[in-house]
């Protein structure tokens, strides 16, 4: 009796809120409606557009119908007897059926069949698609969806779950749950919004209760997947017009959005991790980027709009910024971030790149003004380097849901034609990632990458038999960005030494497990850095493999600093450090200097180069050269090889092993530390972007110094930008150069301007009390510092106490003024110490330690003339003019003056810019440039006579660069060009051709007249301009078009052989013999054509 009052009170709270329930579910009806409207929009670009640009008929013949084409060949059509459809499967390569329990092949092929009918649903709702609005489609689907669920059984809501031996109407969630819940959901879902219109009330009823089996909450997951389970649900509840659906939807979002200090999610500082360890920006972040980026698009405005009282939204706003942007250069998404998808060949970096690009495109419209003004700014910046228009033009494939679809081409051309977005322009910037253990350092024409691992990050994923031999990706790789856009794509992981990785410190282990180490977690906690200024860092490892060392990296401007102490090992293997390991033209043509001398080029062959200096390799394109210089001149090992390898060595999982060799060429150099080295070290310099010429001279004029490079600590100085980093390994009180600590930390001191900049971090993010920093530097006021930092005593040396409690490897920063200057005012001579002869090179003149207010100064510099000659002098600090200078052999006099009160010169800084030319010797030399005399004066009249400083500048002679093959291609090209008629008929080229070759030939002209061109210069313009003539000259027309039957000309024979064989496509069996009426070359011979044909008779 108690049971059924209680059962009667539960019944009577249901029923008194059952009408606020239904109220809801139905309120919104009309606004389901516009919802599912504006997700139609997301996937077709809607039905208002203009079939005719030029780039979405390319989109839709080159993706849509050619991807339609290919998944409609092999499509098996309702086989209907007695009303029943009694075919086995909709494609027969997709049997769908589970051979064991674990049957990951078969749960993928119910995601892949989805996703070729949202393939073919897609071609018949776009509107300009040779497919829009076909009959015969519309029902191949529509039956393809019944069969699924109705006789098929593949995927509904039957909730037999258990042996293989099942009833033959059950679906069994065998395999991969990921396919169940989230794979086959995502398009499934798409597919029924696509199909809408053209199913019945009771189809869409019954298709959309799978979902309410496999997906119909968002559960406990996590990260990216918690992201798809939402955006499932709310897809769901759009098509199903159940408002509850929404609002759990949007409330799940809250976890999604709420930054993390563990486990799944976004950090702080811009990470992002999923499965609870591994760094996936590129990965599972990208997932949900391409995921939220729609949904807030579609809910934006609505009742269940992504937005909360407390602007939780903001927090994902941000990581637009912090989190995706420092990861892609030149339109590609950088692979330490993508973690095992590295290892599908068809989603290598730039298809990554792209997604996430079109992702931030259609996201931009919900963002807050100033950030949506940012991002726009950032996107066309991304588009207008999109020089192939791949933004606009991905192949569908491997994942529906992220390819390119016509909303993005839509929006992406509204920010180019927008006047009022300015490009952003290249991002420079130094950004640590603590929490995901990975740097990024962006600087002009290239980015740096690192990639560590430590006790809260691991090695590498290996799940879904994706990820294989990724087995040093996390051992302090290193990765350089430049001009080469295919560095890292272009079937790099299909084909490289997985054993030898660039910057790793590793063992060479026979026959390694193609999951080794995998899952491993650093046992050192010493992983992290510190950065200053945004501009400039340092980062660390301690690493434990097959060896234990110390790494360290530093980033400054043109160069990246490497050192390595304390290599040990006892694993009895050959430990190496790998310098390079570079992919480079297939025919590894590309020339490798080593102190002057070109390298042989023996494919395969393992040299030993002793007593290296420097190192230059050239690039695939311009742009894309890079030096090395080792301070210490050491024992490189080194080979240029050719390698045949597939991509099933890192991936056989179904959907995504691809079995076809691949063959690229490397260069791969590494030190070799030997068996059970002890205490082994190296050091060596990365110079992005340097020619050969440039490398050398650097060699012997380097901007860096290395401190120190031991136990217990490494430091570099670079004296140019008063920088000097030290990573200190031991928690001891120990000095290097300047700086003293107490405790394990990452140190980095600037001064210059008469100011002093700090940065402090605990690398170990273990530290819970302090780290005193003492720097032998007196200071005056604190300009600015964060509040976990406190001044303990400013003179006579600089000391600060640190708080690191909690602070997760965080840079923490003060900037103080430097104390007023007992010293002597005295000048100062700085700028370029090498040039090339016949290369113009400056220097700046200043003053330091300044103790008077200034007025006027009488400087007179003197030089050899028969080695430089002045150029020019102009003012480096406002307010500061030059009022006259006179130049003789070998000396130039400059006066300067400040003009009225408050313009005078009372700090120390540089004041003249000196421009000089080196003369065009034909030997190497060096010059010095001398401030010979000087007097400044106060406002008093009283002079000061200042003591001399000089400046040495190194003079590279002039290299003999033969030109004469070039001169004569140039002429032979004029030539050719100008004898070349174009038009339409046999003999002629086609319109434009010519002008494209002129241009060509003026970019040689360019670098013939170019007296400082070097001979790689030249040789790189003989080829462009030899390929260029062999293109103008391939492309002479041999027929007409339109002339089916090859007698000359076009007539009414033409139009009627096409006439005859009209209606017949490259799906008929006899194509062979008639595709050459096929005038277009689409597959199809069709009324295009006739009319093509037509047109040239009339016009004739």
């Amino acid at each position: 009796m108690r049971m059924i009052v209680s059962l009667l009170l539960v019944f009577a709270i249901v029923f008194s809120f059952a009408p606020h329930i239904f109220a809801l579910e139905n309120s919104a009806s009309d606004e389901f409606d516009v919802l599912r409207e504006k997700w139609f929009y997301q996937i077709t670009g809607g039905r208002d557009f203009d079939v005719n640009d030029v780039d979405i008929k390319t989109y839709i013949r080159d993706n849509v119908d050619a991807k339609a084409d290919d998944t409609y060949i092999g499509f098996v059509k309702a086989d209907i007897q007695n009303g029943i459809d009694k075919r086995a499967y909709i494609w027969p390569d997709l049997p769908m059926v589970a051979q064991i329990a674990n049957d990951r092949t078969a749960s993928s092929q119910i995601t892949l069949t989805y996703d070729r009918l949202k393939t073919l649903a897609l071609a018949y709702n776009t509107r300009g698609s040779k497919y829009y609005h076909q009959e015969e489609l519309k029902t191949d689907i529509i039956k393809a969806l019944d069969w699924m669920y109705y006789e098929g059984r593949r995927y509904n809501e039957s909730p037999y779950i258990g042996k293989l031996s099942k009833p033959q109407n059950a679906t069994t969630p065998y395999g991969n749950w990921y396919d169940w819940e989230i794979g086959t959901p995502l398009r499934y879902l798409d597919t029924i919004i696509l199909m809408y219109d053209e199913l019945t009330p009771k189809q869409i009823l019954d298709f959309m209760k799978p979902l309410d089996r496999f997906s119909p909450n968002v559960g406990n997951n996590t990260g990216a997947n918690r992201v798809w389970k939402a955006g499932i649900v709310a897809e769901s509840g759009i098509i199903q017009k159940m408002a509850s659906k929404l609002v759990h939807a949007k409330g799940a979002m809250v976890e999604a959005f709420t930054l993390v200090k563990s486990g799944d999610g976004f950090y702080s500082d811009g990470s992002f991790i999923q499965h609870s360890y591994y760094p996936y920006t590129g990965g599972y972040g990208k997932a949900l980027l391409v995921t939220v980026a729609p949904l807030m698009a579609v809910l934006h405005g609505s009742t269940w709009e992504l937005s909360y009282p407390d602007h939780l939204e903001q927090k994902f706003y941000d990581m637009v910024f912090e989190a995706y942007e420092p990861f892609i250069y030149n339109g590609v998404m950088m692979d330490m971030v993508r973690n095992r998808e590295i290892s599908r060949a068809g989603g290598q970096d730039h298809i990554t790149g792209r997604q996430i690009i079109r992702a931030l495109i259609t996201m931009s419209g919900v963002l807050p003004a100033g950030q949506k003004e940012r991002s726009l700014s950032m996107l066309k910046y991304f588009i207008e380097h999109d020089t192939e228009k791949q933004i606009y033009n991905d192949p569908i494939g491997w994942f529906l849901e992220y390819y390119v679809a016509l909303p993005h081409i839509l929006e992406a051309k509204k920010i180019l034609a927008d006047n009022s977005i300015s490009s952003r322009g290249e991002l420079i910037k130094q950004k640590r990632f603590p929490s995901m253990d990975r740097v990024v350092h962006l600087r002009p024409g290239f980015a740096f990458g690192l990639a560590m691992y430590s006790d809260r990050v691991r090695t590498y994923e290996v799940v879904n038999e994706e990820g294989f031999n990724m087995w040093h990706t996390a051992d302090g790789m290193t990765y350089l960005y430049n001009a080469d856009v295919k560095r890292y794509s272009d079937d790099f992981w299909g084909t490289v030494d997985h054993s030898r990785l660039a910057g790793t410190t590793i063992g060479q282990i026979a026959n390694p497990a193609n999951n080794y180490r995998s899952g491993t977690a650093n046992p050192n906690t010493w992983v992290g850095g510190t950065d200053i200024s945004g501009l400039y860092g340092v980062s660390g490892m301690q690493l434990k493999n097959e060896a234990d060392s110390k790494k360290s990296w530093f980033m400054f401007d043109d160069e990246i600093v490497a050192l390595g102490s304390g290599i040990t090992s006892t694993a009895g293997v050959p430990i190496e450090t790998i310098v390079e390991n570079v992919k480079i033209k297939d025919d590894a043509s590309n020339p490798i200097v080593i102190n002057g001398v070109n390298i042989p080029t023996d494919l395969g062959a393992t040299k030993v180069n002793e007593n290296v200096k420097w190192m230059h390799i050239a690039g695939n394109v311009a742009g894309s050269d890079v030096g090395y210089y080792f301070p210490t001149p050491t024992s490189l090992t080194g080979k240029k090889e050719t390698r045949t390898q597939s991509w099933l060595l890192m991936n056989t999982y179904e959907k995504f092993k691809d079995p076809n060799p691949r063959t690229k060429s490397f260069a791969t150099f590494w030190f070799d530390h030997g068996n059970n080295p002890v205490n082994a070290a190296y050091d060596y310099v990365l110079l992005p972007g340097k020619s050969v010429e440039e490398t050398k001279a650097y060699s012997q004029h380097p901007d860096i110094s290395i401190v120190e490079n031991s136990q217990n600590a490494h430091a570099v100085k670079k004296s140019k930008l008063g920088l000097f980093a030290a990573n200190f390994w031991n928690d001891i009180e120990y000095q290097v150069g300047n700086v003293k600590v107490d405790k394990k930390a990452s140190v980095m001191v600037k001064e210059s301007g008469g100011k002093v900049d700090i940065s402090v971090s605990d690398p170990t993010q273990k530290n819970t009390g302090s780290i005193i920093v003492e720097v032998d530097a007196a200071t005056g006021d604190v300009i600015s510092k964060d509040d976990e930092i406190t001044v303990l005593q400013s003179a006579p040396t600089l000391k600060i106490q640190v708080d690191v409690k909690g602070k997760a490897g965080q840079t923490l920063h003060i900037q103080l003024r430097k104390a007023a200057s007992t010293d002597k005012m005295s000048a100062s001579l700085h700028g370029d110490t090498n040039v090339i002869a016949g290369n113009s090179f400056s220097l700046t003149y200043g003053l330091e330690h300044v103790n008077d207010s200034l007025y006027a100064q009488d400087l007179t510099f003197t030089f050899d003339p028969d080695k430089v000659k002045f150029v020019s002098a102009k003012s480096a600090k406002q307010g500061f003019e030059i009022v006259g200078t006179k130049e003789s052999q070998g000396q130039v006099r400059i006066l300067g003056a400040s003009f009225g009160e408050g313009k005078e010169v009372k700090a120390d800084g540089d004041l003249v810019k000196l421009n000089f030319v080196a003369k065009p010797l034909h030997a190497q030399t060096e010059a010095a440039i001398s401030l010979s005399n000087a007097v400044v004066s106060n406002g008093k009249g009283e002079e000061t006579l200042l003591d001399g400083v000089s400046h040495n500048v190194s003079i590279t002679y002039t290299v003999s660069v033969d030109k004469t093959t070039l001169n004569a291609l140039i002429v032979n090209a004029q030539s050719t060009h100008d004898g070349a008629v174009e038009g339409s008929h046999v003999g002629q080229y086609p319109v434009g051709s010519k002008t494209l070759l002129q241009a060509a030939i003026q970019r040689a002209k360019a670098v013939a007249d170019n007296t400082a061109a070097t001979q790689q210069q030249v040789d790189q313009a003989t080829a462009d301009l030899e390929s260029a003539l062999q293109t103008f000259k391939s492309s002479i027309i041999t027929s007409i078009p339109g002339d089916v039957n090859k007698d000359g000309k076009v007539t009414i024979g033409d139009l009627a052989i096409v006439a005859k064989y009209y209606g017949k496509s490259k799906h008929d069996s006899d194509w062979d013999l008639c595709k050459f009426a096929d005038v277009n070359n689409d597959g199809v011979i069709d009324i295009e054509d006739l009319v093509f044909i037509a047109r040239l008779i009339i016009v004739d």
